[in-house]
């Protein structure tokens, strides 16, 4: 027999955790002049992103993680031409269940 169960002799368990790698993610701004930075780096976007996680430590304003006048403006189109008021969507509702009471009469 065994001198321990079965169980214990036979069960791997992991002891060692490595520690994370040190990675200096406070420090990292592209160069916008330079041609061999890809163009996504250079956008607006990008350093909304930057700011996001890097904080104030990214050098950007934290300004520009809100809309300009003119983004809005577009966002607030493109929202009224993609969802209707409620309103609208009560009186589309309104006008199918005429047309489908019309037609059961």
């Amino acid at each position: 027999e065994h001198p321990r169960p079965r169980q214990e002799c036979c069960v791997q368990v992991a002891r060692y955790r490595a520690p994370p790698f040190p990675v200096d993610r406070g420090r990292y701004k592209p160069d916008k002049s330079d041609p061999r930075t890809p163009e996504y780096k250079k956008t607006l976007k990008f350093d909304r992103k930057m700011w996001g996680r890097q904080g104030e430590k990214s050098g950007f304003n934290a300004a520009i993680c809100w809309p300009t006048e003119a983004e809005l403006a577009e966002m607030l189109e493109e929202e009224r031409d993609w969802q209707p008021s409620l309103a609208e969507m009560q009186s589309n509702i309104a006008a199918r269940r005429a047309a489908e009471e019309r037609e059961r009469l």
